[in-house]
Order: structure tokens, then sequence, then C-alpha cells
């Protein structure tokens, strides 16, 4: 809990966009999520549940994206795929945007890309 509190606590806008993402060990109604989800986007919210465990028996899910700041990232896909060798979870997939209304003003860090999204 000490950590995500601290990670919400870092200033939001100053840089580059964020992306956390990984095994928080936690289910998705956990106090740990809700306080992430506060100022955090959970961009795995579209897929199932249960669906990371690679063996026979369906788990809870504990692997996920979440991105910020929270109102310029758009979720295009959210899957787990079906891959059962590369780890003992299987991967989640997501696609992500960050539109061009979010550079103007969030991308003090990124000079000039204006030309390469037109």
């Amino acid at each position: 809990m000490a950590q995500a509190s601290h990670l919400n606590a870092l200033p939001v806008g100053e840089g580059p966009p964020e992306i956390l993402a990984g095994d928080m060990n936690s289910r998705p109604e956990a106090a740990v999520m809700k306080v992430l989800e506060a100022q955090w986007t959970n961009a795995t919210t579209a897929d199932s549940p249960l669906s990371v465990a690679p063996d026979a028996s369906p788990r809870v899910r504990r692997d996920y994206i979440l991105v910020r700041p929270t109102h310029c990232w758009r979720v295009i896909e959210s899957r787990v795929l079906d891959d059962r060798v590369a780890s003992n979870h299987q991967p989640v997939l997501v696609v992500l945007e960050w539109p061009t209304t979010c550079f103007a003003a969030k991308t003090p860090w990124l000079p000039e890309i204006s030309f390469l999204l037109e």
C-alpha cells in the first residue's frame, strides 16, 4: 500500500507519459488497486479477470497495465494471449493510443514531433 501511495504522490504531467505494468500481486478489488486506480487508468479491464494462469485451474487477475495521465490515454485493445511457455502467467496485451490533442500540452520533453503526426 505504501508503494502505491508513493507512486500516486509523484507529479503527473511533468514528464513523459507513464506506464506501470507487471504482477501487482493483488486482486482487482484489493485496496492497493483502488489506490492506484484513483490516479491511473487500468488498461487491462477489458479482458477476462480469470485468464492469467497457464495451468488448468483458473485464477484471479494479478497482472496489470496502468497508465497516466488518465485523460490522455485511450485503450484500443486489451486481452490475454494464449501463451503457456514464456512465464507462469499468460502475457497481457494492451494496445494504447496517445491522442494528438495531448501532444501539445503534455510533451515538453518531446520537441518538434508535430511533423510526424501530420
